[in-house]
Order: C-alpha cells, then sequence, then structure tokens
C-alpha cells in the first residue's frame, strides 16, 4: 500500500466514522467500530476488556475503584450519573457533605475522582435531564426523550427505544 492509498484509506474510515481523532494526534476507534467489532474485541481481548457495572455495555477506558480488590469498571459517563444519584439522594443538608460509596465494595471514591468526572461530563439540567450532556450516547438519549415528550407529533422516523438485533430464525423478536 502506497502512503497516498493509505492517507486515502484513513480519510474513508474517518468518514465512514470508523476511525476518529484522540488525544496528542492519535487515531482510536470510533463508537460505530466498538459496536460492530464487540464480540471480536471481547473474545480476543477478554483479559483487557470489561464491561461497564452500570449500564453492563462493553468499557474499553473508564473508571474503576481504588480498592484494588474490587473489580467494578464504570463509563465515566454513567459514573457521573451515579455520582450524580447519589449527591441528590445522599446529601444531608446540615453538613452539605455528600459521600460517595462504590456500588460493589462501599469503599468511598475520592473527591477529586467525582469531581473530575462531574465536571468533564457535566449534567443537563433541561428537563430534569441527568444523563451528561456529551458524547454520541447523549445525542442518541435525547433523541428519544424528544420522541418520548412529543408523541403527539406523530415523528415515526425517531424510535422510542433502542431495538435489539436478531436472527431470522428467533421468533420472539416483538418481546423487546
Amino acid at each position: 500500500m502506497t502512503q497516498k492509498e493509505f492517507g486515502e484509506t484513513m480519510t474513508r474510515f474517518h468518514r465512514d466514522k470508523w476511525i476518529e481523532s484522540g488525544p496528542n494526534n492519535s487515531v482510536i476507534l470510533h463508537a460505530r467500530a466498538l459496536l460492530e467489532m464487540q464480540s471480536f474485541i471481547t473474545d480476543t481481548y477478554r483479559d483487557y476488556i470489561y464491561n461497564c457495572q452500570i449500564c453492563t455495555r462493553l468499557l474499553v477506558r473508564g473508571l474503576n475503584c481504588s480498592n484494588s480488590s474490587c473489580d467494578i469498571h464504570m463509563h465515566r459517563s454513567c459514573a457521573a450519573q451515579y455520582f450524580l444519584r447519589l449527591s441528590n439522594v445522599t446529601n444531608n443538608a446540615a453538613t452539605r457533605k455528600t459521600t460517595y460509596p462504590c456500588p460493589v465494595c462501599k469503599q468511598e471514591w475520592s473527591k477529586d475522582d467525582v469531581t473530575s468526572v462531574l465536571k468533564v461530563n457535566h449534567v443537563n439540567d433541561e428537563n430534569n435531564d441527568s444523563r451528561p450532556s456529551t458524547g454520541m450516547t447523549h445525542k442518541k438519549q435525547r433523541t428519544t426523550t424528544t420522541a418520548d415528550n412529543n408523541d403527539s407529533t406523530n415523528n415515526r422516523s425517531v424510535r422510542s427505544k433502542p431495538r435489539r438485533i436478531v436472527n431470522e430464525s428467533d421468533d420472539d423478536d416483538d418481546d423487546n
């Protein structure tokens, strides 16, 4: 492959959302590539890949508990939702101190980790929406929220819930 062909191939992969630009001029897999290659990635890199404890989806990069014996791993956006939920539930008005225990081992998360996650994955307050306001997942959820809130618009092009992919032989594909 020539350098020109390589450049054209990389441009096509970027345009078709297989790769994207990462930090420090690096190239990383786009969410599309991760979704389409999930089985391969999981089988090949079994010892390095985890599922998010919150949403159970594939996790390539994320947070893990500081307790070395705890095996929790979370997407940063899922951690932001978890921490926000805790701050809404456990905030003691008298002391204004919120604790952030690990959902598995109950060891408290460091305040620095919590602050950085909530800062980077800031929360969208419009319509009491506690989902992170960045990332592809949020865009899909926002579309879903719009469809759910505007049932009278009869906009059928927006799905109201995610659909699962099934084999042709699967007879119960309408159950989910």
